[in-house]
């Protein structure tokens, strides 16, 4: 009897012992904010090179956005009867103050989304083949969502 007494408290203390090992909080990953680009089509279009086989690279806004949204757009043309296809988008809306280039931030989430359609008023919006990450300042705690290229990762 004493030695079934003994293995369960042994049973019984490893478990504990485990458990709180294997429920330290993780570590959160440490990024800084960097100037972001893409490479795009001139004119809005889809394809990266233009007739004479150039690519354009167009400068991200410096912006924070508080949220977003997912929506399935076209976005791709398939060839004869194909139709268009439907991907989904980060869907954020206008151009607001960003963080400093240089500011270490938390990364506390990254979107799905392998497109951001950013709505910049009522009449203009542009697609850029990227997505969105959710940051928090180190210094200031500031905390919204940005250009995925606009986070280098530090860790």
């Amino acid at each position: 009897m004493k030695q079934n007494n003994l293995f369960l408290c042994i049973f019984v203390f490893s478990i504990i012992i485990i458990s709180a090992a294997c429920s330290g909080t993780p570590k959160m990953l440490k990024g800084e904010i960097v100037e972001a680009s893409v490479i795009s089509a001139p004119q809005g279009g889809f394809n990266v090179k233009t007739k004479e086989g150039q690519t354009i690279e167009r400068k991200l806004p410096s912006t924070l956005w508080e949220s977003f949204e997912y929506d399935m757009l076209n976005n791709k043309y398939v060839g004869g009867s194909g139709g268009a296809q439907r991907e989904e988008f980060c869907v954020v809306y206008g151009v607001g103050g960003g963080m400093a280039i240089g500011t270490v931030v938390d990364i506390l989430e990254e979107a799905r989304c392998l497109w951001v359609l950013h709505k910049v008023d009522n009449e203009n919006s542009n697609r850029y083949n990227v997505s969105v990450t959710k940051v928090r300042s180190v210094e200031t705690g500031e905390e919204g969502w940005t250009w995925s290229k606009s986070v280098k990762i530090l860790d």
